[in-house]
């Protein structure tokens, strides 16, 4: 971490609040100093969150926070504890500070910033007409034009709520942890779970892969970014890179281009 004195830095705190977790990044220009994420079901009113996660010289130093958020519930609660710890809450992305992605969709207002933050980034990366593949609550497929633009994408169920549908919707079906199973074929309820899960969702990303190439014939680069991604894209070939901090770069670049961050 740097040695440039508390009083001289100047820190971005970056947040990206889905259905289920809150991602958190602090960054010194470029730099991803530290990196730490919460269960959305844990965030309080309580400004203590921050501290018990951050040095207090690191927070002592943010200059700005910026939130992009999925859900408005937990919004709320990270705006009001990160209020009474920095003294000012973070500015919201869509909202306070626009996304700088043209949207050429039917229905602009619907898109997500956390689509909007993927293909900012990735584009950055590539300066090419690509796809992202954002594996968490649920299963995204963004598009990204040769120019930078947001041209749609898929949505599908992800691998935890896959899981959870399976048991809720039957009398017998256990909940089963998400994992790549030893084999395809299961041998009991639950590695046969495992397996459908696993596979399917592997199965699914490169059905909707090359059809979304079929439709978007300039792509040349294919993102993977998300929670459950790593074990995944090691599993396909249609994947070329995973970025696990894709979300936190968008909000960087965003920072950067409005201004807010050297």
């Amino acid at each position: 971490m740097s040695q440039t004195p508390p009083q001289a830095r100047k820190l971005l705190l970056g947040l990206d609040l889905g259905n289920t977790r809150l991602g958190c990044g602090v960054f010194e220009g470029e730099e991803l100093l530290l990196r730490w994420s919460l269960p959305a079901s844990e965030l309080t009113e309580d400004p203590e969150v921050w501290d018990q996660n951050v040095p207090e010289d690191v927070l002592d130093a943010i200059q700005v926070a910026l939130l992009s958020s999925v859900n408005p519930r937990r919004a709320v609660l990270v705006r009001t504890s990160l209020e009474r710890r920095l003294g000012k809450p973070p500015l919201v992305l869509g909202r306070d500070v626009p996304v700088p992605v043209p949207v050429e969709v039917d229905r602009p207002e619907e898109v997500g910033t956390d689509r909007l933050l993927n293909v900012l980034a990735a584009f950055d990366r590539c300066r090419s007409a690509c796809l992202i593949v954002d594996l968490g609550t649920a299963l995204t497929v963004d598009v990204c034009s040769s120019q930078g633009a947001y041209r749609g994408g898929v949505i599908a169920p992800g691998m935890h709520m896959a899981s959870s549908a399976l048991h809720s919707h039957t009398a017998l079906l256990p909940r089963v942890q998400p994992k790549r199973p030893a084999t395809v074929t299961g041998r009991n309820t639950v590695e046969c779970i495992r397996s459908g899960i696993f596979w399917g969702t592997v199965a699914t990303i490169e059905g909707l892969i090359q059809r979304l190439r079929d439709e978007q014939p300039d792509v040349k680069r294919v993102f993977a970014t998300g929670g459950g991604v790593s074990d995944v894209a090691a599993a396909t070939s249609v994947i070329d890179e995973v970025v696990p901090d894709l979300h936190l770069e968008g909000v960087r670049l965003v920072a950067q281009s409005a201004g807010l961050a050297r």
